[in-house]
């Protein structure tokens, strides 16, 4: 698999502070196992209705879940099991020694941070996430259900294994994977967050036809390197800035 996605963070270093945003494609060529459970909008009402499907198709009960239709597209979700806080400062540029000793001082302030990001950006706040997107142009404007998936995905095989990652046999059936979501900040630069999305395309088929990873990279003011604690202010930026960023890279998916 193509890690350039994970490893943006540490390539973008040398760049400059450019934009607040920015997205990356790549195309490959291939994944089978699954409950269905239809994601809806954590601040939404119950029976508000998602994009793409009907009021009786919106639950986050996977007791609730009826047949799909064989014209409905099956949209299964995974979020993120791998979330990164990463931290450098001017020690970067004195060399590999004074790099590799800086990064030994800050593991402690980067787990904190790792941790702090995975509780603000739960699964089902990114499932949540997932489901404002209106995915019709990505499905060629069928209706569609979204359904999460909590079973353990292997990142490493997400664009090379070709088997569907459910045991579903549907007609139209897609695969959507955050592949990874890493908060970085550098001695020059605001803290930001990189947020990594994959998606599967299947069809009818067995075997994936095509993957599309792309990632988006938005900054954070409030959320700086400095705290401590994660003030609600905080906690609300982070995850606008990964609701915005799936909402582009979605946005540019077909």
């Amino acid at each position: 698999m193509n890690f350039r996605f994970l490893l943006a963070p540490l390539l973008l270093l040398a760049l400059s502070d450019t934009a607040s945003a920015q997205t990356e494609d790549s195309e490959a060529p291939a994944p089978a196992a699954a409950a269905e459970a239809p994601v809806a909008n954590d601040s939404s009402p119950a029976d508000e209705q998602s994009p793409g499907t009907s009021p009786s198709e919106t639950s986050v009960h996977a007791a609730d879940a009826a047949p799909i239709d064989p014209n409905t597209c099956e949209i299964h979700v995974w979020a993120s099991q791998l979330i990164g806080g990463y931290s450098t400062g001017w020690a970067v540029a004195l060399g590999p020694i004074a790099a590799a000793a800086e990064v030994e001082g800050r593991k402690d302030f980067n787990t904190i941070k790792r941790e702090q990001i995975t509780a603000i950006l739960t699964p089902q706040v990114q499932f949540n996430a997932i489901g404002k997107v209106d995915f019709s142009r990505i499905v060629g404007g069928k209706s569609y259900r979204l359904i999460p998936e909590a079973s353990p995905v292997d990142i490493k095989t997400v664009e090379k294994d070709k088997a569907r990652k459910t045991a579903s046999a549907h007609g139209c059936y897609y695969e959507l994977v955050v592949l990874a979501v890493n908060y970085y900040k550098a001695a020059l630069y605001s803290g930001r967050l990189y947020t990594t999305l994959t998606l599967r395309r299947f069809g009818d088929a067995a075997e994936m036809t095509s993957a599309t990873s792309s990632n988006n990279v938005v900054s954070l003011d409030v959320f700086t390197s400095g705290i401590v604690e994660v003030t609600p202010e905080a906690a609300e930026e982070v995850r606008n800035a990964f609701n915005t960023s799936v909402s582009k890279v979605l946005g540019k998916m077909k």
